[in-house]
């Protein structure tokens, strides 16, 4: 009797976790059901930031691949029109990232972890008594925040074939494929390879956000062709990609017809019913242009067609109050923290957390100091922010001249630690035989200069050119509850790094490809310094903040340096030309 209890215990906890599986407890909200309802082949999704767009296609896919049907605003299961998974016919799918770090943050998290990675939860209804979607938006809901758990997994362990996964990166999330126990594959590529997946024949295609080579859509499409099965795009168009676009008119030119091929899909913030009205009037209010609003909260695409950044400098830099527009729209209460305490001393708190950014040339030396904030300042939350507070480009200059400039713009303030590009830093000279990074720690040894995690050296910089592209687009997007992003600049300390983020523009027509195609990488790198540091520095903090290490208390700049790095690097150079030694590590 013992345990016919224990196992019907078992099956119940069984059927109650199965019915909190995320796929099973969604439920669409207007638009969204045309991603769930579509018989088109190709499906293009835009809208706009917190429009839903990534989480209806995330479900769709789940469901095309698992099996799992979307029900719709009437609880009524939508008409299956792709064929069910069959373990005696597998097929592969495939997912399209940006880079890696995508398909390890976004991708793995939507799709394999409770509750999409924590932003989705479920709630019992409390008329049928069953597990449905919490909606923060609905005060009887909130009420009840407390009886909520996090979702099941879109795609749960359950249906993973143990032992399958095959990884990149399995620390970071950065999986290259796996078997679910219907015989599907689901396979992630990264965008930024460049040359196009070739060679399999397959059922399906997720892409999600942008890609890094537009040329190589028409590749991937052909990979259809055996299967004639269907391609999901799901993106927010901030920059002006030839391919998105292509698609994009195709369904607009399809939609004259009946039962189009193609079919674009376009969701609205503003109608999110999941949002609440307050928060999405506050994030209108911020948008402020038409402009604004037509891109972030409608997701129509940027006219800025080039730009590497969308920098708007009524949104990233802190301006002095005399300097604001008279017209200058509602600030949140963080920026208007952030200004008081600037404008209170003249400059940024020295006990807050500074990171000194370089990228050195013989020809122009691009240098940044960047300050870090606790994340509460006088009971106001600011979370996490990165504030440029001084600009120094210096042309022409020797090690020790550069040296003596960063000296007196930093003054006694105190540093985390140095970074810099060592793709320059690691290039030797004729007539001396160390390198830049070297030759550079020398001076600032010279010159005094430390920072608490290098001495006098320097942290070699994230040398992945796509990571350190996201990092600063991740950063420079408005933080939701917050209202400021989390890079910014001291307006009247930044005049070149505002003039560099206008004229940073994308690379077009590389060799090999159409003369009209759009690179996500920059068209001429060497002219723009302090975008380089501004890079570099946004990649080195992005994943501080995800530790919370970004800023470090006042009291562990007791003591200088870290006797460990110095020690690192006395033996570095005591080995450097030994042969029968081997450095495993940073730099």
């Amino acid at each position: 009797m013992t345990n016919a209890v224990s196992r019907i215990a078992e099956l119940q906890a069984e059927q109650d976790r199965r019915s909190r599986e995320g796929v099973r407890v969604y439920t669409p909200y207007g638009d969204q059901s045309k991603v769930h309802s579509s018989r088109a082949k190709e499906l293009i999704i835009v809208g706009g930031k917190r429009s839903g767009k990534s989480v209806s296609v995330a479900m769709e896919f789940a469901s095309r691949v698992t099996g799992i049907r979307t029900k719709d605003e009437n609880n009524e299961e939508f008409t299956r029109i792709w064929p069910e998974p069959e373990v005696s016919y597998p097929r592969i799918f495939w997912i399209i990232g940006y880079d890696l770090a995508h398909i390890g943050q976004t991708i793995y998290r939507l799709l394999f972890e409770p509750g999409m990675g924590g932003q989705f939860r479920c709630i019992k209804d409390e008329k049928t008594g069953q597990w449905r979607a919490y909606n923060k938006a609905d005060k009887r809901d909130v009420v009840r925040a407390k009886e909520s758990k996090l979702t099941e997994p879109l795609i749960p362990p359950r249906l993973i074939q143990q032992d399958s996964w095959e990884w990149e990166d399995k620390r970071g999330h950065k999986f290259k494929s796996v078997r679910l126990t219907n015989g599907n594959k689901i396979c992630a590529y990264p965008s930024t390879s460049t040359q196009p997946k070739q060679g399999d024949a397959v059922s399906g295609i997720w892409i999600d956000e942008d890609v890094a080579f537009s040329e190589h859509i028409k590749e991937w499409q052909d990979r259809l062709t055996d299967e004639n099965e269907w391609l999901l795009w799901s993106a927010w168009p901030h920059m002006k990609n030839p391919a998105l676009l292509e698609l994009i008119e195709r369904a607009e030119l399809a939609s004259l017809h009946a039962n189009p091929s193609i079919e674009k899909v376009q969701l609205i913030m503003t109608e999110n019913p999941y949002l609440p009205q307050e928060g999405k009037e506050a994030a209108l209010e911020r948008m402020g242009s038409p402009e604004e609003i037509a891109r972030r909260n409608r997701g129509d695409v940027s006219m800025d067609a080039f730009s590497m950044y969308n920098f708007d400098a009524n949104t990233h830099c802190i301006k002095r109050f005399s300097e604001a527009h008279i017209f200058e729209p509602k600030r949140a209460a963080a920026y208007l923290k952030l200004r008081e305490t600037y404008e209170l001393i003249g400059c940024l708190p020295e006990d807050w957390t500074r990171y000194f950014v370089m990228d050195p040339s013989h020809t122009r030396t691009g240098i940044q100091s960047w300050a870090v904030p606790p994340t509460t300042i006088d009971n106001v939350f600011i979370g996490n922010v990165m504030i440029c507070e001084w600009e120094l480009v210096c042309r022409r200059m020797t090690a020790d001249a550069i040296a003596k400039a960063v000296a007196n713009k930093r003054g006694s303030r105190q540093y985390e630690c140095h970074i810099i590009d060592n793709m320059a830093g690691r290039q030797t000279h004729a007539g001396r035989d160390t390198n830049t990074r070297m030759f550079f720690a020398e001076a600032f040894k010279s010159a005094g200069l430390t920072s608490r995690q290098t001495s006098y050296d320097f942290m070699p910089g994230c040398s992945v050119p796509s990571t350190r592209f996201r990092s600063v687009r991740n950063l420079m997007e408005i933080n939701s509850g917050i209202g400021i992003p989390s890079l910014m600049l001291i307006d009247d300390q930044c005049p070149q790094t505002k003039k560099e983020f206008g004229k940073y523009l994308k690379k077009r027509g590389a060799k090999g490809t159409d003369s009209d195609s759009v690179l996500d990488e920059p068209a001429l790198p060497r002219l723009y310094d302090l975008m380089a540091c501004t890079e570099y520095a946004a990649a080195h903090l992005e994943q501080l903040f995800v530790q919370g290490k970004a800023y470090v208390e006042p009291t562990q700049y007791r003591r200088q340096g870290s006797s460990a790095y110095r020690k690192a690097m006395d033996v570095l150079k005591r080995t450097k030309d030994d042969p029968s030694v081997v450095m495993l590590g940073v730099g």
